[in-house]
C-alpha cells in the first residue's frame, strides 16, 4: 500500500513537469545502477549564445543574459518545489 501511495505522488510530479515540457521523467522507488551515476554527469558551461540562439531569445523576449539566468533561477526553484 505504501509503494502504491509513494508511486502515485512521484507519477503525479512527474506529470507537472511533463506539463512543463520534460521530455524524460521517469518515477523509481528502487536504487539503481542509473541512480548511482549509470549515465554519468554533464557539467555545464558557460558561453555567448549564438547568433541563432540570440535571435531565438529575443523572440522569447529575454533580450539579456541576465533576462535568460533569471528565468533559470525561476526554473530551479520549480525543481526545488517539486523535488523537496
Amino acid at each position: 500500500m505504501l509503494v502504491k501511495l509513494a508511486s502515485e505522488r512521484l507519477e503525479a510530479v512527474a506529470d507537472e513537469l511533463r506539463m512543463h515540457g520534460w521530455k524524460w521523467v521517469e518515477i523509481s522507488l528502487d536504487y539503481t545502477f542509473i541512480h548511482m551515476g549509470g549515465f554519468g554527469r554533464i557539467h555545464a558551461v558557460r558561453r555567448d549564445p549564438t547568433e541563432a540562439e540570440q535571435a531565438e531569445l529575443s523572440a522569447l523576449g529575454l533580450e539579456e543574459m541576465e533576462d535568460l539566468e533569471r528565468l533559470a533561477r525561476r526554473i530551479g526553484q520549480k525543481i526545488r518545489k517539486y523535488s523537496g
